[in-house]
């Protein structure tokens, strides 16, 4: 997210509501004007922000969690925690 900020200085900025979209879009981003002092977006910024990074991880997680059950060794072994979390003694590692 592209976040400009300062928005109740309109008259002084350096860059335009146009040149920030236009910015933001060309590096797959969202833009939002927010002003602390006038108390304008400041909350909605940080709401989109952690939005965005929530949905992120849940798609990472669902797609570790779908891949999950198909791990499968050559030897036809899965590896540990690929359908259970159970740990097992043996080698190197405790989950091994």
């Amino acid at each position: 997210m592209l976040v400009g900020n300062k928005r109740d200085l309109a008259h002084i900025r350096e860059v335009t509501v146009e040149e920030g979209t236009t910015h933001a879009e060309q590096h797959n981003m969202s833009f939002i004007e927010t002003s602390a002092l006038e108390s304008v977006n400041v909350i909605n910024a940080f709401q989109t922000v952690l939005g965005e990074i929530h949905k992120i991880v849940s798609r990472k997680a669902l797609a570790a969690d779908s891949t999950k059950n198909n791990t499968v060794l050559s030897s036809g072994q899965k590896l540990a925690g690929s359908d259970d979390m159970t740990p097992r003694r043996g080698g190197c590692c405790s989950m091994v």
